[in-house]
């Protein structure tokens, strides 16, 4: 095996940052390891010749090799100093056998560690800079297998051809001495190898088959545990668990199903190899006796050595089905990776973004989700300004294009055509992380990590906040009601996605947050929603006291809320239906008074 054919080997993680000669050392330590377990093998062979015809037969073939090298070294050849001489040098030859294979399974394991570090931290940077298109068209179960199930078995991928690589050089190895030793008896023997290699081919076409089918049920079955885990209290309040609990138990049913094939197609054909293998081993003895006269010491090296090469024959069949079952894990990592790093946020500009001056502008904004080609338009020519320092409201009916309309204000995704501008600049023109770190978004939904309340206010601040700035805060956002009540107060654990809080709770906490960024634009989404009224006073006058300092961008549907905005927005379609303030739209736009007298604002 040369080198460029041992490296083809492991190209596949080349993109890893490994290098060749990590590659090259790992092939090098195991074509030793088995160079030296064949010479190892090969020195038994004048030892049973001794043992069997004396000293005179010991000292030929390889025996004469050891003969040159007493000679050399003027030690008189005679039985006391050969045999006691052979038996050293195969020693000596297993030793150093047995530490290539120590270094090789080191040099194996070390590879492993950093393949799967290094896998890892490809996947998770590339999902974290990659655009929003790239998440959108991807589930959060699909993304959380990558980087668990699929990096798991795409690092095991490497483990199965290092032993496959090890499996081979012995088979090698062990076919050249068989040659050797016995040339025409190998000849013999090779179409029964031969058959058993076809038969190795055609298992490894199937198995590689069923391991993408595994690969695709387990990010079927990772996305299932996600939705129900979710889902649960629909779940619950549905009395779906039983069924909910078979779909889960049936997706589990069907990996297993597929495992059992590809376990079966194993022990097909591993039950299949060994009369194989027998066979030759039958038809070696009778060909050895009947034809060839061979010493009993040679035919008995020879059927050790293929009693040696069954099962890596074997094995090597095993990791080939294993490598190509986890190289389907790696194929998927792979191709997440390179889409999230094509899709990924390209930085164009450097020019920060430090105060809105004049206002936002939207020109003839055009924009599709992507994957909705032939759909309507989420946004259609778009053309507003929204000016700073002041309280924009933007309504409509559900679907009406406003929550992308905040998407495409934040930067998340570009316009299929036109422009959005900050102070009359492409907001494109601006270095991104400074106009998101200077726009503050509370979702209609808040999350909240698994952390403090402390430490989720405090996210990604750049600056100190003082005990009184934070005490304000949570003032201004009212989340003292409930946080002076908590026994360990701002250092309370929130538990995962702030399931230990209230929906109402959770909302003040995002609220505080967006407050403590001391942002120049103030996005809300449905921000009362999940208030209770007292707090939604407080909350509408802190927000409203901020309009002299912030520009404020909320969506909402009550009428508390959008009353006092400088400009509402309606939205119908993708498009701006029109535009004023309450009193104005009341008058002039029958479908904003029948969605207020409706109390249908969404």
């Amino acid at each position: 095996m040369n080198r460029r054919k041992s490296l083809h080997l492991f190209s596949e993680f080349e993109h890893l940052g490994i290098s060749n000669s990590d590659f090259f050392a790992l092939t090098a330590l195991t074509l030793l390891y088995a160079i030296f377990e064949g010479a190892g093998i090969s020195l038994l062979l004048p030892v049973l010749e001794y043992i069997e015809n004396g000293l005179a037969a010991a000292q030929r073939g390889i025996g004469k090799v050891v003969l040159s090298l007493l000679n050399h070294f003027h030690v008189d050849p005679s039985a006391r100093t050969f045999v006691p001489a052979l038996l050293l040098i195969a020693i000596v030859a297993f030793i150093l056998r047995s530490a290539f294979q120590y270094a090789r399974d080191i040099q194996a394991a070390k590879l492993k560690s950093r393949i799967a570090i290094k896998i890892r931290e490809k996947a998770a940077a590339a999902f974290v800079h990659t655009g929003f298109p790239f998440l959108h068209a991807h589930d959060k179960g699909e993304l959380s297998s990558a980087l668990t199930t699929d990096a798991e078995r795409a690092t095991e991928a490497l483990a199965a051809r290092a032993v496959f690589l090890n499996a081979l050089s012995l088979v090698a190895i062990y076919a050249l001495l068989l040659f050797l030793f016995a040339p025409l008896l190998a000849v013999f023997a090779l179409p029964i190898f031969l058959l058993g290699g076809f038969i190795v081919r055609w298992q490894s076409r199937k198995s590689g088959e069923l391991s993408e089918v595994v690969s695709q049920k387990h990010v079927l079955f990772a996305s299932q545990i996600d939705d129900e885990l979710d889902g649960m209290i629909r779940v619950k309040m549905r009395g779906y668990e039983k069924q909910t609990g078979e779909k889960l138990i049936t997706t589990t049913r069907q990996i297993m199903q597929e495992i059992f094939k590809i376990e079966k197609l194993r022990v097909l054909v591993e039950t299949g190899l060994h009369p194989l293998f027998i066979l030759a081993a039958f038809l070696v003895m009778y060909i050895a006796i009947a034809h060839l006269h061979m010493t009993l010491a040679g035919l008995g090296i020879f059927l050790f050595i293929m009693l040696r090469l069954g099962p890596q024959l074997i094995l090597l069949n095993s990791m080939w089905i294993h490598m190509h079952a986890c190289t389907a894990s790696l194929h998927r990592i792979n191709g997440l990776i390179e889409e999230a790093v094509c899709l990924s946020e390209k930085q164009k500009s450097t020019l920060p973004f430090i105060r809105l001056s004049s206002g936002i502008t939207f020109e003839n904004v055009c924009f599709q989700y992507p994957g909705k080609e032939g759909h309507e338009y989420a946004l259609k020519n778009i053309s507003i300004e929204l000016k700073s320092r002041g309280i924009h409201a933007i309504v409509g009916r559900s679907g009406a294009g406003k929550s992308t309309l905040l998407k495409m204000l934040m930067n998340l995704y570009q316009p299929d055509s036109g422009q959005v501008y900050f102070d009359r600049v492409p907001v494109t023109d601006y270095d991104l992380r400074s106009i998101r770190t200077r726009i503050a978004f509370v979702p209609q939904e808040a999350f909240l990590f698994n952390d403090t309340i402390r430490k989720n206010i405090l996210y990604g601040l750049e600056r100190e906040i003082t005990d009184s700035e934070l005490n304000r805060i949570l003032t201004l956002s009212y989340c003292n009601s409930f946080v002076d009540k908590l026994t360990q107060g701002l250092d309370t654990f929130v538990g995962e996605r702030g399931v230990r809080l209230s929906q109402g709770e959770k909302q003040r906490i995002a609220l505080a947050h967006a407050l403590a960024i001391d942002p120049e634009i103030l996005i809300l989404d449905e921000p009362m929603t999940s208030l209770d009224a007292e707090s939604e006073n407080a909350i509408h006058d802190s927000i409203f006291h901020k309009r002299e300092d912030v520009t404020v961008i909320v969506i909402a549907h009550r009428f508390s809320t959008i009353s006092g905005a400088d400009q509402i927005l309606l939205m119908d379609h993708g498009e701006i239906r029109s535009r004023g303030n309450h009193r104005t739209l009341i008058e002039s736009d029958l479908l904003y008074k029948k969605l207020f007298e409706l109390q249908m604002l969404d």
